[in-house]
């Protein structure tokens, strides 16, 4: 979009060159290849680490060897592939499948299908009346942990001080 960032106020905006801790438990990793500048928020909850993530649409991308849906997990094997690419836009699909493997290895599995990793789509895949073949295997719908909260000290000015972002320690 042409005018994608009108009326966003910069002074929120914090730049990053590479991977970022955003705190204890959560960070933000470069996982490019579905665009450019893709990221991948990961976070430690109660039930293990999670990625929150646009590579796939639905738990079945990154397991899809489990999948039920109709010739997946068929053609999958028959083309030795680990994962499903979402590629709506295939910038470098070589570069996403990387990161999608690398996503899949960094989150911890679904408790109740082991088979799947914990994985949330951005725009994950629901069943519909328009694709009633296309059903995935596992929807999470929502992943609940914690709460937002201000720190005591009320200031806005102090809020931002308090965040510094510093590297993940990940390789370039």
């Amino acid at each position: 979009m042409r005018d994608g960032k009108t009326g966003v106020r910069m002074g929120n905006v914090v730049l990053t060159e590479g991977d970022l801790a955003l705190g204890d438990g959560v960070m933000l990793l470069r996982t490019p290849g579905h665009t450019t500048g893709n990221q991948t928020l990961f976070m430690n909850t109660e039930s293990g680490v999670w990625g929150i993530s646009e590579n796939g649409t639905c738990a079945d991308n990154w397991s899809p060897l489990e999948s039920r849906i109709k010739g997946l997990a068929y053609l999958c094997k028959k083309q030795d592939l680990d994962i499903i690419l979402n590629a709506n836009t295939p910038e470098l699909a070589a570069v996403q499948y990387t990161s999608m493997i690398l996503e899949r290895t960094l989150v911890d599995r679904v408790r109740r299908a082991p088979a799947f990793v914990q994985m949330f789509p951005s725009s994950e895949v629901t069943p519909s009346v328009i694709s009633p073949g296309l059903s995935p295997s596992l929807i999470h719908r929502a992943i609940t942990h914690g709460e937002v909260a201000r720190s005591s000290s009320g200031s806005r000015a102090r809020d931002d001080a308090a965040f510094s972002p510093r590297t993940a320690g990940m390789a370039p």
